[in-house]
């Protein structure tokens, strides 16, 4: 049997962005990788000989999406530590890449997954790093700045900033979330 050639690199990126899209749609649970397959705009068997499963499908798409919103505030973290100015980012992202972010949220909530789990405490480390030791903050900065990150993780899968007009509260409460 002839083994599938791998994708070249810049259909692979197309592809771990389609999955990307997929997962943060309908999580870990909900998507499959007919589902990836669709997004991706290839088959099914195409998808399988790529990932294996559907664990590796979210692991690979995760450390892409968690690179992206590494790299953002890594680019943002110097002295002396701010929120804000870490989390400026994040602005972008909530605008023009709500999948990526989405996708963080999806592997925290996948977490009862080894592997996700695995993932996600790497990512939460590797915040605490940059906000500790790149941006001069405390541990208790790090809390702060990780809380108010799972705030707007949560906030956006539950689609709030959608549905402003409809919770004026929440909307308030979002006000508060001063990022940039």
């Amino acid at each position: 049997m002839v083994t599938p050639a791998p994708p070249q690199p810049e259909r692979y990126a197309e592809i771990v962005q389609a999955a990307i899209r997929a997962f943060a749609r309908k999580g870990y649970g909900g998507t499959t990788l007919a589902d990836i397959a669709v997004e991706a705009g290839v088959s099914q068997p195409r998808i399988s000989q790529i990932f294996g499963n559907k664990e590796n499908a979210f692991i690979e798409a995760h450390k892409v999406a968690s690179g992206e919103v590494l790299g953002l505030l890594s680019a943002n973290a110097e002295p002396p530590f701010s929120i804000e100015r870490m989390g400026a980012g994040y602005v972008e992202l909530m605008q023009e890449r709500r999948e990526v972010l989405l996708m963080i949220f999806q592997a925290l909530t996948s977490s009862y997954v080894p592997s996700i789990g695995d993932e996600a405490r790497r990512v939460i480390n590797e915040v605490t790093t940059l906000v500790v030791d790149k941006a001069g903050g405390t541990h208790e900065d790090a809390v702060a700045f990780l809380e108010r990150g799972f705030f707007i993780h949560a906030m956006m899968a539950a689609r709030v900033f959608d549905h402003v007009g409809d919770y004026p509260e929440t909307g308030k409460l979002l006000d508060t979330v001063r990022i940039s």
